[in-house]
């Protein structure tokens, strides 16, 4: 279920790219230095060519991958509304029914609600694995309500049809949300190419510092940092329920909310 980069905190890696980095550009900056020792006619504006491109290069992976990050949050956020919605549709449409069959039905669907937006779940894989299984095992109770009430009733064609066309709609949103929420990331092909290009790059800006004997190093560590913090930004994106950013529930606090003062 999870990478072996997500058994990390952020924090840790935000150390790891800023010592990885700021490695690579001293590696970089003593090789200038050593060739430059070597050869006296380096080409310095050939590396600086090299370097821009390099940058550019760096660049355009950054905003990918964040455009990508940023477009796998947005979508999480909106199964939640999506699923929000197609709770309380159920939940109103439960009111057709008779009794016991409502009140059961809007029971389980409080609980269910209630799973859903624990945000600690998402802090442990164990909660989460177990607040899944609840989660299904409610929808399968709920399930097996609506199939012993068209059993009972099967007078009542269209009472049941919009009862089990809502059922089938939460628990497809169900399934996509989960599919969304732990699968749906940011290939490993495309982060690790990130980090190469990142660590590739301060190489060569350090290679040029070396073959030119400038070493600007608040320059290079304001680069390390800025380009790091971005990195950073990209997997805060990109786990659920981690960081600084998180989803928003508010739709299913709101409906929370709502079920309480109705039930």
């Amino acid at each position: 279920m999870y990478e072996i980069i997500d058994q990390f905190p952020i924090w840790s890696i935000f150390l790891f790219l800023v010592v990885v980095l700021f490695s690579a550009t001293e590696t970089g900056f003593y090789l200038g230095k050593f060739r430059q020792s070597l050869s006296k006619e380096e080409e310095r504006s050939e590396m600086g060519s090299i370097l821009g491109a390099s940058l550019g290069l760096l660049a355009f992976m950054l905003a990918f991958t964040f455009g990508m990050a940023g477009n796998i949050h947005d979508s999480r956020k909106q199964m939640i509304l999506k699923e929000a919605n197609a709770v309380g549709t159920l939940y109103l449409r439960a009111q057709l029914i008779h009794q016991p069959e409502t009140d059961n039905i809007r029971q389980l669907l409080k609980e269910y609600v209630n799973v859903r937006i624990r945000k600690e779940q998402f802090k442990v894989e164990d909660n989460l694995k177990k607040a899944i299984k609840r989660s299904e095992e409610l929808l399968e109770e709920m399930w097996q309500q609506c199939a012993r009430l068209i059993r009972n009733d099967p007078k009542n064609s269209l009472i049941n049809t919009l009862i089990i066309r809502s059922m089938n709609q939460v628990i497809d949103i169900h399934a996509e949300r989960i599919a969304k929420a732990i699968y749906n990331r940011i290939p490993g092909s495309i982060r690790y190419t990130l980090l190469s290009v990142a660590i590739l790059t301060m190489g060569m800006m350090g290679y040029h510092a070396g073959i030119s004997r400038t070493r600007t190093l608040v320059a290079r560590s304001g680069i390390i940092l800025a380009i790091t913090l971005v990195m950073l930004l990209i997997i805060d994106l990109d786990r659920p329920g981690e960081g600084l950013i998180e989803i928003n529930q508010q739709a299913m606090t709101d409906l929370q909310l709502k079920m309480e003062k109705k039930f």
